[in-house]
């Protein structure tokens, strides 16, 4: 109408103030301050309601602890104003909120599982909300509800256990049960002997594991690395967001007698954890440049834990003949013998489990690269 305002939007949507009684009006034609904002409510909304925006409609609903949709909404605050469905309300977003009764001062808050009300017991989804600055004023949390960061608490600990079955506690966490995408970021008291788990706040203990769901295996922590973790239902464990602190490439040399008599051969590989995969080139010259059957052998092997892939030559006259199979094998000539390796790795030692045959003689170098 023109020349008229309503508390219905009309085409075009243009806030001017609000009613504080049914004679005085605050004049706001540019908005409300920092603190506050005017938009549309997406259901009816009464003062002192908590609601999240929901991206998809664009709307403000009363929160619900048990939605998956308060869960991830972009911003969470408390109605000021009453609205109707897809009617204009007043959100404030930060500072301190007033609209509440019977708030214990001094008391943490967070969204309960019952729409639109708040609690100091955490509903399903943990969405800490502020502080009760006495009966009636709530300190809100932060601008982004879900960013709480006073001195980092809500999400870090300092590992307590003494062992490396890590043990957290956290200043705020749902009680009873860990809730998925929750994240934690625990200072580690000390290194990994092998696969560990994660217990916060006494709820329980979880795996911790890497690269989605691989256990962890010794040196992928070590003691002081803050790590950053999430706990995912699908697979009830901890899934850890932090790279694993091991050295990620190590290599040398090592020798091999071909006249050896069949023995197990040990590597030191030095990277303080089980490795993805070893790679070896063994090179030698055994019965003399001047043979023409007898010349430079090279063998290489990759072992990835599971599976061992190896290729070989010898030096011939014309075209080298080329061996392919599992076992690294180091030729001692055309009609000489081998020794064949067997390669397994832990989480100190490259192993070679040599099987001797037929006459072998002469000296290999070894190559070792570990990752």
């Amino acid at each position: 109408t023109s020349g008229a305002i309503s508390v219905t939007p009309g085409t075009l949507q243009r806030y001017v103030g609000v009613a504080l009684s049914t004679t005085r009006f605050l004049f706001s034609p540019e908005g409300l301050s920092g603190e506050m904002l005017v938009d549309t409510a997406g259901e009816i909304l009464a003062v002192g309601d908590w609601v999240y925006f929901k991206a998809s409609d664009q709307k403000w609903w009363k929160t619900d602890a048990d939605a998956t949709a308060t869960a991830i909404g972009i911003k969470i605050g408390v109605a000021q104003t009453v609205a109707t469905a897809n009617g204009v309300v007043v959100i404030r977003v930060k500072g301190i909120n007033r609209t509440a009764t019977g708030l214990t001062a001094g008391a943490k808050y967070y969204l309960s599982g019952t729409a639109g009300a708040i609690s100091t017991t955490p509903g399903v989804t943990l969405n800490f909300v502020g502080w009760a600055l006495s009966t009636n004023e709530l300190l809100m949390a932060d601008e982004n509800i879900f960013a709480v960061t006073q001195d980092g608490n809500p999400i870090y600990a300092v590992d307590s256990a003494g062992t490396d079955d890590y043990v957290g506690t956290l200043p705020v966490i749902p009680a009873g049960s860990y809730i998925g995408g929750t994240t934690v970021r625990i200072r580690m008291g000390t290194g990994n002997t092998g696969p560990e788990t994660l217990n916060i706040n006494g709820i329980g203990a979880k795996a911790i594991v890497k690269n989605f769901n691989q256990p962890l295996v010794t040196g992928d922590i070590v003691a002081g690395q803050i790590v950053e973790l999430i706990y995912d239902t699908t697979g009830d464990n901890f899934q850890m967001l932090s790279p694993v602190a091991s050295v990620n490439f190590t290599y040398g040399t090592a020798s091999k007698a071909a006249g050896d008599a069949s023995t197990t051969q040990t590597i030191a590989h030095g990277l303080g954890r089980i490795p993805r995969k070893i790679r070896i080139t063994a090179q030698a010259g055994v019965g003399g440049a001047a043979s023409a059957d007898v010349n430079s052998f090279i063998a290489r092997t990759l072992y990835n834990g599971t599976t061992q892939t190896s290729v070989s030559t010898y030096g011939t006259a014309g075209t080298p003949p080329v061996n392919t199979t599992a076992s690294f094998i180091l030729n001692a000539g055309v009609s000489n013998g081998t020794q064949t390796g067997v390669v397994t790795f832990d989480a100190t030692n490259i192993t070679i489990t040599w099987t001797q045959a037929g006459a072998t003689s002469g000296q290999y170098t070894m190559l070792w690269e570990s990752e």
